[in-house]
């Protein structure tokens, strides 16, 4: 996943991109860790394994293990999951922000408001688990 933050000017380290297309390539495709965020919110918790019916690439998508209810099959990048709905639901509004002034987010997301990654003519808006950047 590809957090923003502000640089202090320290030396750096590998985990510095010069865009976001750059770490992208580095940090994707969706691995375990994702998974687990999607589900769990990062909290330690067993999650029972289900299996998607596929190809995706027709559109076709259905799961063959039944989730228990509150719980959707939800596809990882090599196992898929039963995930908590009200986890899922968190998850997408924090990975895809809606601004209150209705305003299309900006690509920026980081961990927290503090760290100052937003550029200076937006506002930095903290959610459960990511802070994003909305146009002022």
């Amino acid at each position: 996943m590809c957090l923003n933050f502000g640089y202090k000017g320290c030396g750096g380290n590998k985990n510095r991109f010069n865009s976001r297309e750059e770490c992208l390539n580095k940090c994707y495709p969706k691995d375990a860790h994702n998974i687990f965020l999607e589900c769990s919110l990062g909290k330690e918790e067993d999650l029972t394994k289900c299996e998607m019916k596929y190809p995706m690439e027709t559109g076709y998508q259905e799961s063959l293990n039944q989730c228990p209810t509150g719980y959707t099959c939800t596809p990882g990048f090599a196992i898929d999951f039963c995930c908590n709905n009200t986890n899922l639901e968190i998850y997408k509004k924090n990975t895809e922000p809606k601004c209150k002034n209705g305003k299309k987010a900006l690509e920026y997301r980081g961990k927290f408001c503090e760290e100052e990654f937003c550029p200076l003519d937006s506002e930095c808006i903290q959610l459960e688990l990511f802070a994003h950047c909305c146009p002022k």
